[in-house]
């Protein structure tokens, strides 16, 4: 009994200790998009009939996979929804480089 008491408070205290940090990175700064890539992101907008400033069809695959609220990133006023959390990650790290590959 003792052993599964210790391994408890070890692993809450691995839990605690890696969960809570009082320093917390600001985000880098995006760099503005070209005029391409306002372009792009523009009719990808358009892309559901709508010209509302929401991108509802993920970028990163191209505009075929429908946009999940959970993964929403902000690029140039767009509110823009992708369909997994990779595809986020990668419109975030480079969205000009994502955005150029739209047709």
């Amino acid at each position: 009994m003792k052993t599964w008491s210790l391994a408890i408070m070890i692993l809450g205290s691995i839990t605690l200790v890696g969960g809570c940090s009082s320093k917390t990175e600001a985000p880098t700064p995006a760099k503005p998009l070209s005029a391409e890539g306002l372009a792009k992101l523009a009719a990808a907008d358009k892309a559901d009939g709508k010209e509302d400033k929401v991108v509802t069809k993920c970028p990163a695959c191209m505009l075929s996979m429908d946009g999940n609220e959970k993964h929403t990133s902000t690029i140039e006023g767009y509110t823009v929804h992708s369909c997994h959390e990779s595809c986020a990650a990668a419109i975030e790290k480079d969205p000009e480089s994502v955005l150029a590959r739209l047709p």
